[in-house]
């Protein structure tokens, strides 16, 4: 799957297992893949925040502290991906097709976020007032 993924959507994947390993999480949750596309280096991805008119402190405040009330296991070697995120990289993987793109962007990932209400990182998103359709159609337009 992750051929199709651009380098700096891979690093954002990786980003996101670290931070479940730093964590000590036994699985990678939607809400380290939201963490990790905040603390990106700036570019596209500081766009997405700003865009969507959100505080990128307060978020990561929010997100950390709700990763923090997960459980966590002392785990070696690869963290497997949980249901929410195995979901949002296939979502992602359907919106770089619906957007004839065969390649797959942090944007992607971020909209794919956006598309499944029920997870953990669209619930921290939802807590913090931002136009949600607004916001998706900003970021199609970065594609």
């Amino acid at each position: 799957m992750f051929e199709r993924f651009t380098q700096k959507t891979v690093n954002i994947v990786e980003d996101a297992q670290d931070l479940a390993q730093s964590l000590k999480h036994n699985v990678v949750y939607s809400e380290h893949f939201l963490l990790a596309l905040i603390k990106a280096p700036k570019g596209v991805e500081a766009k997405i925040f700003k865009m969507a008119g959100l505080d990128v402190d307060e978020l990561e405040m929010k997100t950390l502290r709700k990763l923090r009330e997960k459980s966590y296991f002392e785990k070696n070697g690869e963290i497997p991906f949980s249901k929410s995120v195995q979901n949002i990289l296939k979502m992602a993987v359907k919106l770089a097709d619906e957007n004839k793109s065969h390649l797959v962007q942090p944007v992607h990932l971020f909209l794919a976020i956006l598309c499944t209400q029920n997870f953990g990182s669209y619930k921290i998103l939802e807590e913090t007032d931002f136009d949600k359709e607004k916001v998706i159609s900003n970021l199609k337009n970065l594609l």
